[in-house]
C-alpha cells in the first residue's frame, strides 16, 4: 500500500464528532488503563557495519497498514508495557497441537494467556566443471505466460499471487483507493470502460459507526470472476487511555484490522461487472494464492486486551468467517496452535472455490505469521519468535546463543481445498521473505539470517537447514558465512542461490541433491549485492540489486546476468548500470517484469534528484553475447504530494502498459510512442 492509499484511508478513519463522543461515552463507563513493569532491557548490539552510500530519502512504497495482522492507529496510542507469562500454552516437544479434544472454555483460557504475553508494542508490530550426483536433474520451469497474455511475476510456476493489478489480456484491473478502474487493454484505443466501488453497493461495510473499510489491498483473477480483497479495520474502546478527554495531542483512537473480505465479481461483461458475493475472516490480510479455482487468503489476527475476551462469546476469542452478513466463530477443531506462541495473533487459512463462490475450508493457528511459501500440495507458514525459550532455542539448536530468535514454521497441508495442520518445526534466525522458503521432493528448505550473543561475543551468521515432511531436521549448513545477512535466495530444482552481504556480494550455490549433505558448490564475491533472483533459463541467474564498492560506497542500482551452467563455477557474466536512487522492485518481486521469451525486463525507479522526486519506468533487453541495452525510460507521473506510486508494467499483443493507482499508460512496443493515457476518473 502506498502513502497515498493510506492518506486516503486516514482521512476516511478520522472519527467525526459523534463517532468520538461514542467513544468517550464509552471510555466514561470503563477503568481507566493501569500500567505493568516493564521487561528487561536487553544488552546492546553492537551496531552493524554501515554501508557508505548515496543519500537516498526513505523509500516509501511500504509504508501503510501492515498485513500481517498489525493494529492501525490514527493519533497512535501510548500502549503501555505488556504483562510477560510463562511459555509454552502449545504442544510440547514440537508436535502439532490441534484444538480437537478441547472445548471453547480451553481456548478461552489459551487465548487470555496469549493476550497476557502480549508484546508491548502489540499496537505497532501486529500487528531472502563437477558432475554431481543429481545435479543433472531437470531445474525447477521458469515461469512462462502464454503468447499475448500477462501474468503476475511469481515464486512458484501455477500458482498466482495477489497484486495490485491483473489482466486477462483483454482487460486491465487496477486496484485505486477503495475502487478498481477496469481498463480496456486495446492500444490507442485504451479506456475505462468501469469501476467497481468496495465502499457502496452490496459489498459495503456494515453501518456499524467503529468499523471502517479500508482500500483495496489485493486482486486476484480466475476466468471471468474478479476476487477484491479489502480489510475493515474496528476502532479499539476497551482500552482507551483514561485522560480523555484531554489535549488534542493526547486524543489517540486506534483502529485493528478485523474482517478481511474476499468480494467476487463477475467480469465476462467488464464494462458491466456484478457482485457475486462476499467471503471473509478475521484480520489483516497477509497474502493471497490461487490455484486453479481455488484460492487461499491467509490472514494475521491479533486479540484485543484481556477486558475485549468474554468467556461466554467465542467469537470474541477465535476467528469468526462470514458469508454475506452471516457471522460465525471457527470451530474448535479447526484452530491449532504452534508450540510456544510468541502472542496473541492468529494465522487464518481459508480455501475458497472461486467457480462455485463458497468457502472450502479453514484452518486457523494460535502463532500468527510474517512469511508464507506456497507448493504445490502444501502451505507454510513461518512465524518470528524475537525472544523465544531456552527450550525452543535448544530445539531450533541454537541453545550455545543469548538473544536470539527462532523462526516457528507450520505446514498447512493442502488438498483440492481440504485444509489440515499437518506438522510444525522451527529454525534459528529470520527468514528474509517467502523465497527463503522452498519445497523439493517432499522437503522443506530454508534459509536464515541468525544473530546473538555466546561466550565470544555477538555473532552473526547465514545458514540453510533442511526439513522432512514433519518439518523434522534432515541436514543442513549451520553456518553458511560468518558476520554477513541474507539480502536474497532463489532456488532452482536441486541447488540453491544465496547472496549474503557485509562488503562483498558473495552468490553461494548450494547442492541440495542429497538432503542430507547439502554442501557449498561454489561462492562468487562481487562488490554489492542482489535483492532479487529470476531464473533467467537453465543456465542463467538474474539479479537485481545494488552496486556498492569495496570501500562500503552506494553507487545506486544494478543488473547482474549470472552463468549458472556450472554451479561449481558461477560467474558473473555481465552487469547494467540502473540510473536511479530506489525501486520498489528491490523488496517486491510483483513489481518486476520479467518477459524472457523477448529478453525484456522493467520496473520503476525512483529519483529524488536535487531534493524533487522523478520516477520513471525503465525497460531492458538481454541478449546473449550483446548484455543488457537500456531501451527506454517511462515517465511515471508523481502526484503533487510527493507520494511514491505502485507501478506495475504489462505486456499484451504489441503493447506496453504501465499502470498505477492513477491509471493507465499504453506504449507501442516498436518504439515505445505513447498511444493512450487514461486516469482512473475518466
Amino acid at each position: 500500500m502506498n502513502e497515498t492509499m493510506f492518506a486516503a484511508m486516514a482521512d476516511q478513519m478520522r472519527p467525526d464528532a459523534d463517532v468520538l463522543a461514542g467513544l468517550l461515552a464509552q471510555l466514561d463507563a470503563e477503568p481507566g488503563a493501569g500500567s505493568v513493569p516493564p521487561r528487561p532491557a536487553m544488552p546492546p548490539r553492537p551496531a552493524p557495519r554501515p554501508v557508505a552510500r548515496r543519500r537516498i530519502p526513505p523509500a516509501r512504497w511500504w509504508i501503510g497498514i501492515a498485513a500481517a495482522g498489525a493494529a492501525v492507529a490514527l493519533l497512535l496510542p501510548a500502549v503501555g508495557n505488556w504483562p510477560a507469562a510463562e511459555r509454552g500454552v502449545g504442544a510440547g516437544g514440537g508436535g502439532v497441537e490441534t484444538a480437537s479434544g478441547l472445548d471453547y472454555a480451553a481456548l478461552y483460557r489459551m487465548a487470555a494467556a496469549a493476550v497476557a504475553r502480549q508484546d508491548r508494542f502489540r499496537g505497532e508490530a501486529g500487528s531472502a566443471v563437477e558432475d554431481t550426483a543429481g545435479l543433472g536433474a531437470p531445474k525447477a520451469p521458469v515461469p512462462q505466460a502464454a503468447a499475448g497474455t500477462w501474468q503476475t511475476n511469481t515464486q512458484v510456476a501455477g500458482i498466482d499471487e495477489g497484486d495490485i493489478v491483473k489482466s486477462d489480456g483483454r482487460s486491465i484491473f487496477v486496484a485505486s483507493d477503495s475502487k478498481v478502474a477496469i481498463m480496456a487493454a486495446d492500444g490507442s484505443r485504451t479506456r475505462r470502460l468501469a469501476t467497481i466501488d468496495t465502499s457502496t453497493g452490496p459489498a459495503k461495510p456494515g453501518t456499524d459507526s467503529y468499523t471502517l473499510q479500508g482500500p483495496v489491498v489485493d486482486l486476484e483473477l480466475q476466468g471471468s470472476t474478479l476476487v477484491v480483497i479489502v480489510t475493515e479495520y474496528r476502532a479499539r474502546t476497551s482500552n482507551l487511555p483514561s485522560i480523555l478527554p484531554g489535549p488534542a495531542t493526547s486524543t489517540m483512537v486506534p483502529f485493528d484490522a478485523a474482517l478481511t473480505k474476499a468480494l467476487l465479481y463477475d467480469v465476462a461483461d467488464p464494462s458491466s461487472p456484478r457482485f457475486l458475493a462476499s467471503l471473509g475472516q478475521s484480520g489483516g490480510l497477509v497474502t493471497t494464492r490461487l490455484a486453479g479455482d481455488l484460492l487461499y487468503v491467509v490472514t494475521n489476527y491479533t486479540l484485543g486486551d484481556a477486558k475485549s475476551l468474554s468467556p461466554g462469546d467465542p467469537k470474541t476469542f477465535v476467528p469468526v468467517l462470514t458469508e454475506g452478513d452471516r457471522t460465525q466463530a471457527t470451530k474448535v477443531g479447526d484452530i491449532g496452535m504452534l508450540p510456544e506462541p510468541s502472542g496473541a495473533t492468529y494465522t487464518v487459512v481459508s480455501s475458497i472455490d472461486v467457480s462455485a463462490r463458497k468457502r472450502v475450508d479453514t484452518q486457523s493457528v494460535l502463532g500468527g505469521t510474517g512469511t508464507v511459501f506456497m507448493a504445490t500440495d502444501n502451505l507454510y507458514l513461518a512465524a518470528q519468535d524475537w525472544e523465544p525459550s531456552a527450550k525452543e532455542l535448544a530445539r531450533a539448536g541454537a541453545k550455545d546463543l543469548k538473544y536470539a530468535s527462532v523462526t516457528q514454521l507450520a505446514r498447512v497441508a493442502i488438498a483440492s481445498g481440504e485444509l489440515s495442520l499437518a506438522a510444525q518445526g522451527v529454525v534459528p534466525g529470520a527468514v528474509l521473505n517467502q523465497f527463503a522458503l522452498d519445497e523439493y521432493q517432499g522437503n522443506l528448505r530454508v534459509v536464515t539470517s541468525l544473530e546473538g550473543e555466546n561466550k565470544k561475543g555477538w555473532v552473526q551468521r547465514a545458514g540453510l537447514f533442511v526439513l522432512d515432511a514433519k518439518l523434522k531436521p534432515v541436514g543442513s549448513i549451520s553456518s553458511l558465512v560468518t558476520g554477513e545477512s541474507v539480502r536474497s535466495v532463489r532456488f532452482a530444482g536441486p541447488v540453491g542461490y544465496v547472496v549474503t552481504f557485509r562488503q562483498v556480494d558473495p552468490l553461494f550455490a548450494v547442492d541440495l541433491s542429497d538432503a542430507a549433505k547439502p554442501r557449498v558448490l561454489s561462492a562468487l564475491k562481487i562488490p554489492g549485492f542482489s535483492t532479487y533472483l529470476h531464473p533467467w533459463s537453465d543456465t542463467q541467474l538474474l539479479g537485481l540489486g545494488r552496486d556498492v564498492t569495496a570501500k562500503g560506497e552506494d553507487r545506486g542500482l544494478k543488473l547482474s546476468m549470472f552463468d549458472i551452467a556450472d554451479p561449481v563455477n558461477v560467474t558473473e557474466t555481465t552487469v547494467a548500470k540502473v540510473n536511479g536512487d530506489d525501486a520498489e522492485a528491490l523488496s517486491d518481486h510483483r513489481a518486476v517484469l520479467v518477459d524472457t521469451a523477448d529478453g525484456l525486463i522493467g520496473f520503476a525507479v525512483a529519483d529524488w534528484g536535487k531534493e524533487k522526486l522523478k520516477m520513471t519506468y525503465q525497460t531492458f533487453r538481454y541478449e546473449d553475447g550483446t548484455g543488457f541495452v537500456l531501451v527506454k525510460k517511462l515517465p511515471v507521473v508523481v502526484e503533487t504530494d510527493g507520494n511514491v506510486p505502485n507501478v506495475r508494467g504489462l505486456v499484451i499483443g504489441d503493447c506496453l502498459y504501465v499502470a498505477s493507482a492513477r491509471g493507465v499508460s499504453a506504449y507501442s512496443t516498436s518504439g515505445y510512442a505513447k498511444v493512450a493515457d487514461v486516469t482512473v476518473k475518466g
